[in-house]
């Protein structure tokens, strides 16, 4: 019986190990994404400015605009904790919010959330 636990865990982990190792090898700089509407009542894994910086910056803060948005991977950034963080610009040239050429986001927990999700 312990021989089956000791298998079966071991097992599992492999299986975790190898899907966030799909889900983050499979995107390289250049790759595109597409910005979902998050299923919460703001982005978590997105890191967009706060609301009064974009205001005083002279932006306009409209989440709407960011919605479907197709943008390409900058940069990939190996941080000390094993994830990925990414700095995400529009592929339409046009700033976030008027006045942000790019943003940060966490990979992993970004596409697990639905936030992200890879170009077809």
């Amino acid at each position: 019986m312990k021989k089956i636990f000791i298998i079966f865990a071991f097992v599992l982990f492999a299986l975790q190990t190898n899907a966030q190792e799909m889900n983050n090898s499979n995107v390289q700089v250049g790759d595109a994404l597409i910005i979902q509407k998050p299923s919460t009542p703001s982005f978590k894994h997105i890191y967009f400015p706060k609301d009064n910086f974009i205001i005083k910056r002279g932006g306009i803060v409209n989440y709407d605009n960011i919605y479907a948005n197709e943008v390409h991977v900058v940069k990939i950034v190996e941080k000390k904790d094993g994830s990925q963080e990414v700095v995400l610009q529009r592929t339409d040239g046009k700033k976030f919010f008027k006045t942000y050429n790019t943003v940060r986001a966490d990979l992993t927990k970004a596409l697990e959330s639905g936030e992200l999700t890879k170009k077809t």
